[in-house]
């Protein structure tokens, strides 16, 4: 099964879907659109004739659909936070609550699901139900589905989902609020520098405590570590460099990975606690040390145009790094604009693999050149 672009006017899957699609999010927007078969439709770019910015690189290639869903855990219940998470991690298992503890009546512990969902919407109206949804798309996960969840010191798990919903109505269980379970196997990972991107970002926006994680390259990255941290073979499936840089990296890995090429490769200090991320126009600021010039950065991925009329670009002394995988940059670029070749980015990975965001290392390693 391929991964192919298609026409901005082709329809997404709906999120929020009680059955989410495995694919969309980052992926989706990248792209426009993403379908799950058909022939791969070549992508134009906009600079094909900008005498100021790169070549145009290759058309998008094929990308197999991930082996698995991927979703994010939030460990939050009514139960004490440190001993929900605790409880999960020890006994390899993911968990919600939503237990007949707290109806008033008369409820006793749900042998099957259909009978919990039942008591559920008796114990909360209906017009709530959206509020016990995560529960169902829990229960709905598919086995071999694998789960990303994070403890209290901000170090992140990666499990795989082994057994169907069930109900655990123990006395400890009704203490945390945890009575909806599944098992998993889990795998201790790290901080979130070994963490796709996209999982990341899923926990600072605003969601449900249990979510589908929307992005093709995240599922992968995730196929491949869960693979490695179990000790089992790995997705035969393996991209070109080109396709890690232009479809599979998160927007975050790709905005590291420029920021890691403009330090070592362009000698720029990156300015930590001028990282802009709540703006349009730039990803971060950087100065460089041989005359202390000040330079942004915008960093586009997939198909998204880079948008240079919201640059500073009235001051002349500042530097604008721009960056698009399949150079999609204005026809004419003010003279401090400065179009940066996907090429160059590759030859920068494949030359430089201890100076990589560990995400973009680990793509490195699995790419076919």
């Amino acid at each position: 099964m391929m991964v192919t672009a298609v026409s901005s006017g082709a329809r997404l899957p709906r999120r929020g879907c009680r059955r989410p699609c495995p694919i969309d999010g980052a992926v989706a927007r990248d792209l426009r659109s993403v379908v799950l078969s058909g022939d791969p439709i070549p992508i134009t770019s906009a600079a094909a004739t900008n005498g100021n910015a790169p070549e145009r690189v290759s058309s998008l290639t094929e990308i197999e659909a991930p082996p698995h869903a991927i979703y994010r855990l939030h460990l939050k219940t009514a139960g004490d936070r440190a001993k929900v998470i605790d409880y999960c991690l020890r006994e390899n298992v993911i968990g919600l609550g939503w237990g007949m503890n707290w109806s008033e009546g008369e409820h006793p512990a749900p042998r099957v699901f259909d009978e919990w969902r039942e008591y559920a919407e008796e114990i909360w109206p209906r017009q709530r139900t959206w509020r016990f949804w995560p529960v169902i798309w829990m229960h709905d996960a598919e086995p071999g589905s694998l789960v990303w969840t994070r403890d209290l010191a901000g170090i992140y798990y990666l499990g795989q989902i082994v057994g169907p919903w069930r109900y655990a109505d123990a006395p400890l269980n009704r203490e945390l609020d945890l009575t909806s379970l599944r098992d998993v196997r889990f795998h201790r990972i790290g901080s979130e520098g070994d963490v796709p991107g996209a999982v990341v970002r899923s926990y600072s926006n605003r969601g449900r405590a249990f979510q589908h994680v929307s992005d093709a390259g995240a599922a992968w990255y995730s196929a491949y570590l869960f693979a490695e941290k179990a000790g089992r073979a790995l997705p035969e499936w393996r991209p070109s460099l080109m396709q890690v840089i232009d479809s599979l990296l998160g927007p975050f890995d790709v905005q590291d990975l420029i920021a890691a090429y403009l330090q070592v490769e362009r000698g720029y200090i990156a300015l930590p606690a001028r990282q802009v991320d709540s703006t349009l126009a730039y990803e971060y600021v950087l100065r460089h040390p041989s005359n202390g010039h000040l330079a942004v950065a915008q960093v586009k991925t997939g198909a998204q145009a880079v948008e240079t009329d919201t640059l500073p670009t009235a001051d002349e002394d500042l530097r604008c790094f721009i960056f698009s995988p399949r150079h999609n940059y204005p026809a004419v670029l003010p003279p401090n604009v400065v179009p940066l070749d996907v090429e160059d980015i590759a030859a920068f990975v494949r030359n430089n693999p201890n100076a990589l965001p560990p995400v973009v290392q680990r793509w490195a390693v699995r790419a076919t050149d």
